[in-house]
């Protein structure tokens, strides 16, 4: 999707959040025609924008059972009413992205310190002699 699409996108979440059911149909063309004055090119298809809405949960798509399986109706998800633009839902995905990240590499960490403290405790129970050894050499020496 290059920049004019996510412009529509926008248009068509802002046409949704006034009418949260409506047809496909319907919200494609209130959205061209109300932006038709605009600078940036009309797309001739809309299923590319509503599918990207549909992958960030702002919208649900019913499709059309017969002919070519178009989007029929659009509805608003719980996430699309509550956030008030595209661009910030793909702010909240990206943070969440941030965190999943954070959390795995912690986890990655403290599983690699967990490895290495069982390794010395595996060391020190085969070879639990050595350090007593030399305990008690030192302590002849002093």
């Amino acid at each position: 999707m290059n920049d004019d699409d996510f412009k529509y996108a926008e248009f068509i979440f802002q046409a949704m959040k006034q009418k949260p059911r409506n047809l496909a149909s319907t919200v494609a063309e209130f959205t061209y025609g109300f932006h038709k004055s605009e600078n940036f090119y009309p797309p001739l298809n809309y299923d590319h924008i509503f599918k990207y809405l549909e992958k960030i949960d702002l919208i649900k798509i019913q499709y059309n059972s017969e002919g070519r399986g178009k989007p029929q109706v659009l509805e608003l998800t719980e996430t699309g009413i509550s956030v008030q633009s595209v661009a910030e839902r793909a702010q909240q995905i990206n943070f969440e992205k941030y965190n999943q990240q954070k959390k795995e590499e912690k986890n990655q960490e403290f599983i690699r310190d967990q490895s290495e403290y069982y390794k010395r405790q595996n060391w020190l129970l085969k070879h639990w002699y050595l350090p007593i050894t030399l305990a008690a050499l030192m302590g002849a020496f002093i």
